[in-house]
């Protein structure tokens, strides 16, 4: 999760919003993850872009706070993997803060899917992801994506066919990174 900064959030909504907008959009997306977050039973972890927030609205009873790994999205993310999976055993599932759609139950029905296949992911509308669960670690699936681009998914589609990996595809959400993403997402109206 990126640290709420004014200015650092939204950049692409900014243009369209202003920054102080695009802010408080984001506070808005990260107080519906934390409360769709809250409702799955899970060990859940919220990982920190710059530093971690002792008196924000996470309750560190509820969420083991750690700081991100400096690197690519990519590399963040399987760190993250890595980290996690040393110390746990079972599915390990990621998410990003940026689908106001995504809810308990979709979170739920990865953790399902996981039952019975190797990875689960839901598509964002821009061609990236929202979701990415696993029950292993795997490092392959980070190498060789072209990050923030369109080509995300597919990239990640073509490496989980390559390594013949069984996986589930969960619904299409909406990214908000535009005025029009925002529009056509569940996000409140004011």
């Amino acid at each position: 999760m990126k640290n709420p900064q004014l200015g650092f959030v939204k950049t692409r909504l900014a243009r369209t919003v202003g920054d102080k907008k695009a802010l408080d959009i984001y506070l808005q997306l990260v107080e519906k993850c934390k409360l769709e977050t809250q409702q799955v039973k899970a060990n859940r972890f919220l990982y920190y872009s710059k530093s971690i927030e002792t008196t924000d609205l996470w309750n560190g009873m509820v969420f083991q706070k750690r700081l991100q790994f400096q690197g690519d999205l990519g590399e963040r993310m399987q760190t993250a993997f890595q980290e996690i999976g040393e110390n746990k055993k079972g599915p390990i599932i990621i998410i990003g803060c940026d689908c106001y759609d995504l809810t308990a139950n979709i979170i739920e029905q990865a953790f399902e899917a996981l039952e019975k296949c190797d990875l689960v992911i839901g598509p964002a509308n821009d061609g990236g992801y929202y979701l990415l669960g696993l029950n292993h670690p795997d490092s392959d699936l980070f190498k060789g994506i072209d990050w923030s681009t369109e080509k995300v998914f597919r990239q990640t589609m073509e490496i989980v066919q390559q390594k013949k990996m069984t996986y589930t595809i969960l619904q299409e959400l909406i990214d908000l990174d535009t005025f029009e993403d925002l529009e056509k997402s569940g996000f409140p109206k004011h």
